[in-house]
């Protein structure tokens, strides 16, 4: 019985390192875009190796990439429907999910960079706030690091 409840803990551990490898991957492409096609691409192609994944940090980094391809269209309604395709299949995440600190988080990152007009900004208190809440709650030492950077390279430290 004992080795049972071994063979379990490892298996449960592996899962745990590979699914936060994953995860690292995930923002290591989203971080390192510099909004160059050419990154933009092979975060798409890396996103579609997980089409099928069921992970709702995964399907938060799919829906990223349709605010990624949006600013390299040149046909204005083209560029619209893929923005607003990415915050039809964010803000679903989110509406489901809506405890999920890294949902938010990447919500939190697009409405903080997107031009005011689009109109896409309604959420910035509120995900700000629920960052700053939970902050300290964030066992992934990665994406706590990453989301102390961004607050702090975008002198995010009050609430407005």
């Amino acid at each position: 019985m004992k080795q049972a409840g071994i063979i379990i803990l490892g298996l449960l551990i592996s899962h745990n390192v590979y699914s936060n490898e994953n995860a690292v991957n995930f923002r290591e492409y989203y971080y390192a875009v510099c909004l160059d096609q050419n990154s933009v691409q092979e975060f798409d192609s890396y996103l579609e190796l997980y089409k099928d994944s069921k992970d709702v940090t995964v399907k938060g980094y799919q829906s990223i990439i349709w605010f990624l391809w949006a600013d390299f269209y040149l046909n204005p309604i083209r560029k619209w429907k893929c923005f607003n395709k990415g915050i039809e299949k964010l803000d679903q995440l989110i509406e489901s999910h809506s405890d999920n600190l890294e949902l938010r988080f990447l919500r939190l990152t697009i409405q903080d960079n997107v031009p005011n007009f689009l109109g896409y900004n309604a959420n910035l208190k509120e995900d700000k706030e629920f960052i700053h809440n939970n902050l300290s709650k964030i066992l992934d030492e990665d994406l706590q690091e990453r989301i102390t950077y961004y607050l702090s390279y975008n002198n995010i430290t009050n609430i407005k």
